[in-house]
């Protein structure tokens, strides 16, 4: 998981992917829909092999940004996801 985030902003993440129960669903090809159990909304992760390139949640679109992971993208990359459905 490469990136240029700060450790701070990084580790906030990666403790947020960790402690969330995901669930995936593969939506196409090299995309993979993701979203907390507990959670109504679901988010588009755009990926090549076990890297994810991109995501459509507010964080990483207003926040993080091309060089950086949001929770779902380091969930993804980590392989903490729970549940793959439908």
């Amino acid at each position: 998981m490469e990136t240029n985030m700060s450790d701070e902003m990084l580790e906030k993440r990666l403790k947020r992917a960790k402690e969330t129960h995901w669930l995936l669903a593969v939506t196409g090809p090299n995309e993979f829909a993701i979203r907390g159990k507990n959670s109504e909304n679901a988010h588009l992760i755009m990926t090549k092999g076990v890297d994810a390139l991109e995501c459509s949640c507010p964080d990483y679109r207003h926040r993080v940004g091309p060089n950086g992971k949001c929770k779902h993208m380091i969930a993804y990359e980590e392989w903490f996801i729970n549940e793959v459905v439908g």
